[in-house]
Formats: C-alpha cells, sequence, structure tokens
C-alpha cells in the first residue's frame, strides 16, 4: 500500500503511521513544497499513491474525476497529529481495502475530527510540511533515469566549460608548485565547487589533500581542523597554536622527505577572520632551506578576492601564484550545459526548446545553480502540463 500525505498534514505521520499498516510498501509525504494541486493530484495518479488530504478540493476533485487517484479525505480542520493519528487507527482496515481495491471506490471516507473534541483532544494547529522533492514526478515521464538538474554537486553530471578547464588547470598547476597561494574566485553557483571536485578527481600523484569548508572559525579550531585533516595525531594536552603548529611543520618535514606535496584547500575563503588568514599565511613561512612546505589554494566568492587588496593583506596578495576568477556561463555554454545533463540522465533527444534555453539563459544570466533550479521547475511544469518539450512559456512560468 502507497499513502501520500498532502502539505497541510503533519511531517510526524508517515513515521507513526509504518506501525499501524506494517504491511504498507510505501508511506510517504507529499514533496512538493509551494507546488499547485495539480501536480500533487497528477504524482498521486502517476505513482499511484492513496491520496490522504485535508483539502476539500481534492475530495470534490476526485467525485468529478473517474481517472483520479483515490483519496481520503480528512475533516479534520486544524487538528492536531494526535486526533489524526487516532481518526486513521479507527479507519485503517477500510483504508487499506481502499488502497487494494481495483476498481475506483468511494473516494470519501469522511474521518471526522468532530468525534474527539469531546474527548478534550488538544486544538493545536498542525505545522506545514513538505519534504519529497518536485523532482520525483518527472524522471519516470520523460524516461530519465533520476532526476537531471540538481543543485548538488555530483561528478556524473561534471560538465567543464573552457573556462572551468582553465580553472581547473590553474589548480593543477598550483598542486605541483613548492608553496605560495592559489586564489580561485566566482559568484555564487558558477562552478567553484565543481572544478574543486574535479581537481580532487584528478589529484596528481604524491599529493596529500586537507579541504576545510567551513573556515569561519577561530585559528586555533582552524589548526586543530588542519591536522585532523592530514590525520596528526593530537594530545589533549598540547592544543596551543605554538603546539599545532610545530606538530604540523614535522608531519609537512617528513611529507617533503618522502617526496609528497601536501595541499591546503579552504572553501568559502571569503568568511576567514583577519586574524585567521593572518595564521593562514604563517602557514607559508613553514619551510626548508629551498623548498615552502605547504601549498594553499584559496576557493571563495568575489569579497575575497577584494578582501585581499586590502593593505593589510598585501603580504598574502603577493604571494598568490595563480589565480583565476569564474564567470558566468555564455549563451551557448548554457545551452551545451542543458543537454550535457539530459544526456548523462540517459535522453538524448532535445527536451528543452532552442527559445527555452534562451529564456533560462535570459533569467539565470548563466549562473549554473539558477540554471539547474529553473530547469527542474520547467520540467515539472512540462510534465504536468503532458508537454513532449519545454517551452519558453513553460519556463516563464517557472520563473
Amino acid at each position: 500500500m502507497k499513502l501520500l500525505f498532502d502539505e497541510n498534514l503533519s511531517p510526524k505521520l508517515p513515521a507513526l503511521l509504518a506501525d499501524l499498516f506494517p504491511g504498507s510498501s510505501q508511506i510517504d509525504l507529499v514533496g512538493l513544497r509551494g507546488a499547485s494541486d495539480t501536480v500533487v493530484w497528477e504524482y498521486a495518479k502517476a505513482e499511484g499513491f492513496v491520496l490522504v488530504s485535508k483539502d476539500q478540493g481534492f475530495r470534490e476533485r476526485s467525485l468529478r474525476d473517474k481517472a483520479s487517484p483515490r483519496v481520503v479525505w480528512l475533516n479534520v480542520g486544524s487538528a492536531c497529529t494526535s486526533r489524526i493519528l487516532r481518526l486513521l487507527r479507527d479507519k485503517h482496515t477500510e483504508i487499506e481495502r481502499l488502497a487494494a481495491a481495483t476498481d475506483r471506490p468511494t473516494p470519501d471516507l469522511s474521518l471526522d475530527a468532530q468525534a474527539l473534541d469531546a474527548q478534550g483532544a488538544s486544538g493545536q494547529a498542525l505545522t506545514t510540511m513538505i519534504n519529497l522533492p518536485s523532482t520525483s514526478l518527472y524522471p519516470k515521464y520523460f524516461g530519465l533515469k533520476e532526476p537531471s538538474f540538481s543543485i548538488a554537486p555530483d561528478p556524473h553530471y561534471l560538465f567543464l566549460s573552457e573556462q572551468h578547464k582553465e580553472a581547473l588547470a590553474h589548480l593543477l598547476y598550483g598542486a605541483g608548485e613548492s608553496g605560495g597561494f592559489v586564489l580561485l574566485t566566482g559568484e555564487v553557483g558558477t562552478g567553484k565547487t565543481t572544478v574543486c571536485r574535479a581537481f580532487l578527481e584528478q589529484l596528481p600523484e604524491g599529493v596529500e589533500v586537507a579541504l576545510i569548508l567551513n573556515p569561519a572559525v577561530t585559528a586555533n579550531e582552524l589548526l586543530l581542523n588542519l591536522c585532523d585533516e592530514f590525520r596528526i595525531a593530537v594530545p589533549e594536552g598540547e592544543r596551543s597554536v605554538k603546539s599545532l603548529i610545530d606538530r604540523l611543520n614535522s608531519y609537512l618535514l617528513d611529507a617533503h622527505g618522502k617526496g609528497r606535496r601536501p595541499v591546503l584547500i579552504i572553501d568559502e575563503a571569503q568568511n576567514l577572520r583577519p586574524k585567521v588568514l593572518e595564521q593562514v599565511r604563517l602557514l607559508t613561512n613553514l619551510e626548508t632551506s629551498k623548498h615552502k612546505l605547504l601549498q594553499i589554494f584559496l576557493i571563495g566568492q568575489p569579497e575575497l578576492r577584494r578582501m585581499l587588496e586590502r593593505d593589510a593583506l598585501r603580504q598574502i596578495n603577493q604571494r598568490i601564484t595563480a589565480r583565476f576568477h569564474l564567470k558566468p556561463l555564455t549563451s551557448a555554454e548554457t545551452g551545451d550545459y542543458i543537454r550535457h545533463r539530459v544526456a548523462v540522465a540517459g535522453v538524448d533527444r532535445p527536451l528543452f526548446t532552442a527559445a527555452a534555453i534562451r529564456r533560462i539563459y535570459h533569467y539565470s544570466g548563466g549562473v549554473p545553480r539558477v540554471v539547474n533550479i529553473l530547469c527542474d521547475r520547467a520540467l515539472l511544469g512540462a510534465c504536468v502540463t503532458r508537454s513532449s518539450q519545454v517551452t519558453p512559456a513553460i519556463v516563464r512560468t517557472a520563473a
């Protein structure tokens, strides 16, 4: 049995109902936050869910639409989770019969909360929920093996434009250098993390990486994180800045003697505090008579570049041996990017018209993360309207 709860019901219900319906194959929440009733309706119908809702509109629609999903209507008003759960427990036999029926049954079980009011149940308002992503709807419709426009960086969908390739070349060059800084900047969503992950996927031989993802810490905490990344043991009583630097220096000297090249990557480096940034600079002073022992990559937003232009930080700026600023994709690259992600997800035919791609570029400015969000919404819109391609009108609605 597959039960699907709409956005106005409690997020606690699936876990509670797992015990009530132990034979269920799936008990889920609709994940379409902010989506129209049509999207919820079509999702329930396409995936074979029994739609459990307090929405009177779903009840009325089920009475009119012969091809509708099966509906359990909860006449619960603003009832709390415990009251709804008690209603569902009272009616679980009817719900099981409804889910198992092959013919379309009476859609309204009219589970009514008023009968419980006299028992002193709380009348607290329900919390609003919806957690399953809308992308669960369109892949099956278009024949995609998975949602193709997730904003999470996925190496399978790696797309490197010419400038992304150049940025990656700067990182690979920096990994072979002896000491100093490499600076990679770009606006939010332009692909800095993608380039960084591409670098980690093809590390040059002998390079050892410490990756700091949250640099909004004190100097002492940063050094502790660095030791942890390089697997340097730090006894409980030896955590002063001096002790940590001494241990780090010993590790770096040992790595240098064995022909290894340690690299420190600091993502979101614009969040480094000035005192911490100064401590990072001092790490480049760890050296032999001929070689710096630690290479440092600073990756961040454009304000990092402006921050390093300050007179107080000129020593760091002077030590940057390679720097690159990522810009958004061009219109042509945006089209290549969209077609690439669709192809990786298993579809070779064009899902977006040329005009739709131009509209996506207009709205997104070529920022890959925004492109992903728009494409995801547009595919969902095309699915709901039963369109074979995304058109400019669908993109406009999605935006």
